[in-house]
């Protein structure tokens, strides 16, 4: 908001430059007719104030062509009119108060008193507070002609032997749309029919004033814009280069300079199309008369590589986002663009690492290839070589105890049983290294199988499952995907496991079910056998590992490994909870089971 004397230079200026920039904006009136409307009125009011009208007549006609000229029509309004001072008032941003504003008129014989002039204004008013005030509160004219009624402290600074102490007060609202923009207050040494004429002059224009306070504002909100817009451009880390309907450069940032290597000034009016590399550049105006037919916000060039053009000849791998932007002057494209010459590198330099990987995955590849050949080869040889000498072992041993018994010594009948044991130990020992080595090798054939009907069947097998003192409890167990052949071995295991080491109980209590363990199905198989400590339980799914004697417990030390093989091949996990004759739980989950219903 702006006072109606010495400060309305900054209107004048504010507006002239909103009309220059902007030329025919919607609703808003051109400068030189609100000044053509303001003498209008002046004519009306009074066509006998000679110094007035010469002052507003020769001012507004330079107007037009000069903000300059308005301030030198103000001083001449002032001299000869012989009002005192003015100030403005404007509200707040929430309308509840009014704040003195910095702008006011002091005539030149008390341009001495501006300190005290100043300091006798109040910093806010609240409505019927003073002068301002009342007129904010009547919203409009009000004249004030009992000193009394003037501020004190106003007074005091003006009063004297002089006879231009201030005697009256003239406040005039500024509104437009029924918004308060500012309270205007003159103060006059005395009143004439002149000062009533000119006060009704000031109340008859306030609406054309109210208008170009409106345009001051829209301009201060455009400057506010613009250098929101600009800092925002300017301090991006990305290049940015808005262009008009043409294809002329009309802002760049400094980014803008450090990509292509032209300085600010060479950039501004270029067309955007020497920015394209030479190859492409006929196609390039193509593209951009295309996209001003359909205009929207998206990526430039998809589906294929962007390059610029730097000024030393090399090209700049980038990508382009396009945003189209409607202004006074028409359609401008923003474009956004990012220097991707580093990504491009890293993207090489990851296809290389990945060709690498792929060489040295396929060299690995074939050392497996070459490794399970000769374990194939191993397993061969074991499976006949090895096992051919044991059953020579066992079957001759057998032959001594049968036919000749009762010629040897009772001695040597142990060391010959001790044989055979140790033979038919080995033997199994081979079969389970063998079954375990097949399990790598052998595809999953996976399908939906119900885990009941596999723990019946192999219950069924396990002839000490059915001693009286033998109880199991089969729970409810939900179906899942898996190899049925060798989930069924898994609970063979298991349970063949459980038997084994609660067979000293006088009653065999196994449970086998399914719990809940974060959000997974996990299966268990319960015993109350001997336990073991819980220490010790990430060793019992190794190879040959055992934590009982075997002439306690008989066994190989492959089972529990082979489970464990076959559960990761599910993708699941498995695990023990245990503890020393409080027999032991062994769960483990398969890929894809949950336990939602």
């Amino acid at each position: 908001m702006i006072p109606w004397r010495d400060a309305q230079a900054q209107i004048v200026a504010a507006a002239e430059a909103l009309r220059l920039r902007l030329g025919r904006a919607a609703e808003r009136v051109p400068l030189g007719e609100a000044y053509g409307r303001v003498l209008d009125e002046a004519a009306l009011v009074d066509r006998d104030l000679p110094p007035f009208d010469r002052a507003t007549r020769d001012g507004y006609a330079l107007a037009a062509a000069s903000a300059a000229a308005l301030p030198a029509t103000l001083r001449v309004i002032g001299e000869d009119v012989g009002w005192l001072c003015g100030e403005a008032w404007v509200p707040n941003a929430d309308q509840t108060r009014l704040q003195a504003s910095p702008a006011y008129f002091l005539h030149h014989l008390y341009r001495a008193e501006t300190p005290a002039f100043h300091a006798a204004r109040q910093a806010e008013l609240g409505p019927n507070e003073g002068i301002a005030g009342q007129v904010w509160a009547a919203r409009q004219t009000l004249w004030f002609t009992n000193p009394d009624e003037l501020p004190p402290d106003m007074a005091q600074h003006f009063c004297g032997e002089s006879e231009s102490e201030l005697k009256a007060a003239l406040g005039v609202p500024i509104q437009a749309g029924g918004e308060m923009l500012a309270v205007l207050v003159f103060y006059l040494a005395h009143i004439s029919a002149s000062d009533e004429q000119l006060g009704n002059l000031v109340t008859a224009v306030a609406p054309q004033l109210s208008l170009i306070l409106l345009q001051k504002q829209a301009q201060d909100a455009l400057e506010r814009s613009e250098a929101h817009f600009r800092l925002v451009v300017e301090s991006s880390p990305h290049t940015f280069i808005l262009v008009n309907a043409a294809g002329e450069v009309v802002l760049a940032n400094a980014q803008a300079e450090i990509l292509f290597g032209y300085p600010r000034e060479e950039l501004l009016g270029m067309t955007i199309d020497q920015l394209a590399p030479q190859t492409v550049r006929h196609n390039h105006v193509g593209y951009r008369r295309a996209y001003l037919q359909n205009p929207e916000a998206r990526p430039m060039g998809i589906g294929r590589d962007l390059y610029g053009l730097h000024r030393d000849g090399r090209l700049i791998p980038v990508e382009i986002g396009l945003s189209p932007i409607q202004m006074e002057d028409g359609l401008h494209i923003l474009s956004a663009i990012v220097d991707i010459t580093e990504r491009r590198r890293a993207e090489a330099e990851i296809r290389q690492l990945n060709a690498e990987l792929e060489e040295r995955v396929h060299q690995r590849t074939m050392q497996l290839e070459a490794a399970n050949k000769e374990l194939e080869a191993f397993a061969y040889s074991v499976s006949h070589d090895l096992r051919a000498p044991l059953r020579a072992m066992d079957g001759f041993s057998r032959i001594l105890l049968e036919d000749y018994s009762s010629q040897v010594p009772e001695e040597a009948i142990f060391f010959l049983e001790r044989v055979r044991f140790n033979a038919q130990q080995m033997a199994e020992l081979i079969n389970g290294l063998l079954s375990f080595s097949r399990l790598s090798r052998e595809p999953l054939q996976k399908r939906p199988v119900e885990p009941a009907l596999l723990v019946t069947s192999v219950l069924a097998q396990l002839p000490e499952a059915a001693q009286p003192r033998v109880n199991v409890v089969i729970h409810d167990l939900p179906p899942c995907q898996a190899d049925p052949r060798l989930l069924q071995q898994v609970f063979a295991n298991l349970l063949d496991n459980a038997l084994k080491y609660s067979r000293h109980r006088e009653e065999s209590h196994i449970e086998v079910g399914t719990v809940p363990v974060n959000g997974e199905t996990a299966y268990f198989v319960r015993d109350n056998g001997t336990g073991f400590d819980p220490q010790y339980a990430h060793k019992v799914f190794g190879v040959f590992q055992r934590l009982h004697l075997a002439e306690e417990y008989e066994g190989t030390g492959v089972g529990l490994a082979t489970v464990q093989r076959i559960v990761h091949r599910h993708g699941g996990r498995i695990w023990v909870e245990t503890a020393v004759d409080q027999g032991a739980t062994f769960y483990f989950t398969l890929e894809g089971q949950n336990d939602e219903p």
